[in-house]
């Protein structure tokens, strides 16, 4: 002890607070394939496990076999540095790697291998907000009247009407999901992340879902026939000249039902939203006026068939558009329900 200048109780203590603090004896690899056997357990997405493989992988590599109570926080921050710097990662990339690295030594503290979060100490830069991007109401109603030739109705207007993950949740639910007599829809929330277990059903969705949800499906009851889907659904923003934007069914969603309602929680949960919700108030209450938003509630099936009539799109969507003298129309004052449809459309 003397070539240190300590004690034996110093060392007594150095032993204490490094090896029987931490009651966990296993290395960083031996903790991420715990933590992976967890996930699995609850049944998480392969791509939720896949995300998480990918943004741990360099760590591991460096510090697989490493004792997590070895780990000095500053260490660990100095080899993010370099590592990001080497790599070339832009800020969205250094920010997904903190989050699953944070989750990781989450893990580990719980089961007792160290005592603090070393994603704690590390600063990075702001990552540039992205504006959610909408659909406007000609391509969503472009998007509902080409869905009908490919039976993605369904899919489309739960899409539209009631904020629901279009892949994840809007279609994979089955006829059981669909509860008429409270007008919601049932969300299993092993689907979602933190969603609450029900959806309202909109007046518009139920006048959608009154019109082409069968009452049996031979696949295992599907609102939504998953045979080439994919393909489908290509085909229905091709015929519909439609760009596919990302994440914008709910976004348009999103910003429709927010100016519809003024009521940011309500669209929050409605939704299943996780994350900051200033974007309600800094890009969704921007996005559309609320005759737009009115509007677009107007889109029931019978709506849409006439809108999309030749006659129809040269009479009013300019208009309803904004871009025509009459801007600020108004779909529900125009006394459309009168007009009658041709027996050849």
């Amino acid at each position: 002890m003397k070539p240190h200048d300590a004690l034996l109780s110093d060392a007594a203590q150095f032993y204490i607070e490094r090896y029987l603090k931490f009651k966990a004896d296993k290395t960083f690899n031996t903790h991420f394939n715990d933590l992976l056997e967890k996930l699995d357990w609850k049944k998480r997405r392969d791509k939720t496990k896949a995300s998480l493989i990918d943004r741990t992988s360099a760590f591991l590599k460096d510090f697989g076999e490493t004792y997590p109570r070895d780990l000095a926080p500053g260490e660990f921050v100095d080899w993010f540095l370099e590592t990001s710097k080497s790599k070339n990662w832009v800020e969205w990339t250094m920010s997904g790697t903190k989050k699953k690295l944070s989750q990781l030594f989450l893990h580990v503290i719980k089961q007792k291998g160290m005592d603090t979060n070393p994603c704690d100490l590390l600063e990075l830069p702001d990552i540039p907000e992205k504006v959610p991007e909408i659909y406007n109401l000609q391509e969503v109603a472009e998007l509902l009247h080409h869905s009908i030739t490919y039976d993605l109705q369904n899919y489309f207007a739960i899409g539209f009407f009631a904020g629901l993950r279009p892949e994840k949740e809007a279609f994979r639910l089955e006829m059981k999901h669909f509860h008429f007599d409270t007008n919601q829809i049932f969300v299993p929330p092993e689907w979602g992340k933190t969603r609450s277990c029900s959806v309202d059903i909109h007046p518009t969705l139920l006048s959608w879902l009154s019109e082409y949800l069968p009452e049996d499906r031979p696949e295992e009851g599907r609102a939504t026939s998953p045979t080439n889907f994919r393909k489908r659904k290509d085909y229905v923003f091709r015929d519909a000249v439609v760009t596919k934007k990302h994440d914008a069914i709910r976004h348009t969603f999103a910003s429709m039902a927010y100016i519809e309602t003024g009521k940011k929680q309500y669209v929050i949960e409605q939704m299943g939203h996780k994350g900051d919700d200033s974007v309600f108030d800094n890009h969704y209450k921007r996005l559309v006026k609320r005759n737009t938003a009115e509007n677009f509630f107007e889109f029931t099936p019978r709506m849409i068939e006439l809108l999309m009539t030749a006659d129809m799109k040269d009479m009013f969507w300019k208009d309803l558009l904004g871009d025509g003298d009459k801007k600020g129309w108004r779909i529900k004052e125009a006394n459309l329900d009168n007009f009658e449809l041709s027996d050849d459309l």
